[in-house]
């Protein structure tokens, strides 16, 4: 657990006392008050450190009590709240766990009797967990918003992040989340996987009109899917525009003739 540990599960660690002339010995129940145990973020630095004295006894720490029988105290998280708990085990060994919600580097501090024990402060990196579908949502922009208006036959693209339930980035690929375009005319949409948590939608539908892009994996939408598009006709291209009316077939000479233009783009 010292070396990482996977946002919302719980991750065990142990603690095994030495005495002063490096003999293994065991805690007895006293002895826990003299201990204190605190998880901090890595960049906090020196500021994160836990107060010289211990946060509180295993009585008032508001997560004292017994675990299978055995004496323990909370672990203090980021915000003072509770993330674990430190018990007796086996032998008069510590044994922790504690489960961090937010993914990144952390500082484990492990003190007794206001010193750190040996190794303490310990590095460890918590991992996001698996991507949650109606937490990855689209990026620089806001959840639940239309796209951007598209103009028909240019492509446009827009991207989505993938993220684990508790909010935190996915930083790797792997994800794999199906697209649909409905709307006046079949179009396709396509996702590419960026490789780092975030994919690139990409579309360029030819028939101007209003649609709906959908956005799922295995099934399940993401946050604000689907999303409301309109897509407008491109310039006007010559080749596509039509021409009618009666002025165009026949006239008399000398009465002004009436006919009309259909100006469309290169799409029609």
């Amino acid at each position: 657990a010292l070396a990482g540990a996977v946002a919302g599960v719980p991750a065990p660690f142990w603690i095994r006392p030495f005495d002063a002339f490096g003999n293994p010995c065991g805690v007895s129940e006293p002895q826990l008050v003299a201990f204190d145990v605190q998880l901090t973020p890595a960049d906090a630095g020196a500021s994160g450190a836990p107060s010289a004295q211990p946060s509180a006894s295993p009585r008032n720490r508001g997560g004292g009590g017994r675990r299978g029988g055995k004496s323990a105290f909370a672990l203090a998280g980021l915000d003072g709240s509770t993330c674990g708990r430190v018990y007796i085990g086996d032998g008069g060994v510590l044994q922790g766990e504690f489960t961090a919600t937010t993914a990144g580097p952390f500082t484990l501090w492990v003190r007794f009797s206001d010193k750190p024990l040996r190794g303490s402060p310990f590095a460890l990196r918590v991992s996001p967990a698996p991507t949650h579908t109606s937490s990855c949502l689209r990026l620089f922009a806001p959840a639940h918003g239309r796209l951007d208006d598209a103009v028909a036959g240019a492509a446009s693209s827009f991207q989505i992040v993938a993220r684990d339930q508790f909010g935190n980035v996915r930083r790797q690929g792997g994800d794999v989340f199906e697209s649909s375009l409905i709307g006046p005319a079949a179009a396709p949409a396509t996702v590419a996987d960026m490789a780092d948590g975030a994919y690139s939608v990409q579309y360029a539908p030819t028939v101007a009109g209003e649609y709906l892009l959908s956005l799922t994996r295995d099934g399940q939408h993401i946050q604000g899917s689907p999303f409301g598009l309109s897509v407008w006709p491109a310039a006007t291209y010559a080749d596509q525009c039509v021409v009618y009316g009666r002025g165009t077939a026949a006239g008399d000479a000398g009465y002004r003739q009436v006919f009309e233009i259909g100006a469309r783009d290169a799409h029609g």
